[in-house]
């Protein structure tokens, strides 16, 4: 799988595998490239060993090898502990001087049992208007310490009827402290007037508890189409 996510208390010692797939017609040389994402990024990871030779394989040409890894959790650990397995291909072959190879990678979360603080917020709440199509826009920020899993909906509601449509917004992985948006495009276009927004996450911890926020906005169609007086409450 290109992710492993685990849940384990401190001090947990926990074993783990990848399979390596050569699908050429030669023997592949792979080097590999633990790294530790938790804070940042840097090369190595103090909690996880590869259980392979100078981290490198060498797997026949249209082969599979099994590499395994062993994790041990360390006892002052919080929240989650993140590593990308990187799996290099060493090759010769230059291009104009330039050594080529390929590099792909599995995700490790390690989510340390007892320690979660799961948080979040919507930090940003819009309607943009772009060739004709209205798109909703719900700003999502990780303020937790874990990795959190989203789903979501607007409810919009045109103020001169008393009409209201809900839409969905796209689900999305948030690791800690990212902060990016969940869209709805409206397949039509939006009459003349007065509207309110209300959008809800939906997010939802390793352990799949599940919490939510909110946020309002009010807006307005102009005769050309245009958004006008964007409002959002806190």
């Amino acid at each position: 799988p290109e992710m492993q996510k685990i849940i384990a208390p401190p001090g947990e010692t926990i074993n783990g595998n990848v399979w390596v797939i050569n699908d050429s017609d030669k023997k592949a040389e792979v080097e590999i490239q633990p790294e530790d994402w938790s804070k940042g990024r840097k090369s190595g990871v103090e909690w996880l060993k590869v259980k392979s030779k100078n981290n490198k394989v060498t797997i026949k040409a249209n082969k599979m090898k099994e590499v395994r890894w062993k994790i041990v959790v360390p006892k002052d650990a919080e929240g989650d502990l993140v590593s990308q397995i990187f799996f290099a291909s060493v090759t010769s072959g230059k291009t104009g001087g330039i050594g080529i190879g390929t590099r792909i990678a599995q995700s490790v979360y390690i989510t340390v049992k007892g320690t979660e603080k799961p948080a979040g917020e919507i930090a940003n709440f819009k309607v943009e208007y772009n060739n004709g199509n209205y798109g909703f826009a719900v700003l999502f920020k990780n303020t937790g310490n874990v990795c959190l899993s989203t789903r979501g909906d607007v409810i919009l509601k045109a103020l001169q009827t008393g009409t209201t449509s809900e839409l969905e917004l796209n689900p999305y992985y948030y690791r800690v402290g990212e902060s990016f948006a969940m869209w709805h495009w409206l397949t039509g276009g939006l009459a003349e007037g007065n509207y309110e927004a209300d959008a809800t996450v939906f997010f939802a911890d390793p352990s799949g508890d599940e919490r939510e926020v909110k946020r309002k906005m009010s807006f307005s169609i102009g005769s050309t189409a245009e958004v006008k007086d964007m409002k959002l409450e806190n």
